[in-house]
């Protein structure tokens, strides 16, 4: 879910120090998801859903942080590359059929 901070962006400088801060994160953020987005746009096609899920989580512990703008593409990245891990090896087992163990 977003929330749209730009109905507030013309009061934020003033009254709301904090609040222009967190709209610039926001905006790093989201450039930054983008940005993970094209780059794992294989992924994307494959396993939509799981990207999203992967970027959410990466966004909800960023947020939890001073510096959500740091941490967000490292933390993006590093989840994403999870998912294509993930996702790669179920393709090479699906594609190698069941194995069967023979015992002696």
């Amino acid at each position: 879910m977003r929330f749209n901070f730009s109905l507030l962006a013309d009061k934020a400088d003033s009254a709301f120090p904090n609040l222009s801060q967190s709209l610039a994160a926001a905006d790093a953020i989201v450039a930054a998801r983008a940005s993970i987005e094209r780059e794992f746009s294989a992924l994307a096609n494959q396993q939509p859903r799981l990207l999203h899920l992967a970027l959410n989580e990466a966004e909800a512990l960023a947020w939890e942080t001073g510096f959500p703008e740091l941490v967000f593409p490292i933390l993006a990245e590093e989840k994403a590359g999870q998912v294509s891990s993930w996702q790669a090896r179920q393709q090479f087992v699906r594609q190698n059929g069941p194995m069967q163990a023979f015992a002696a």
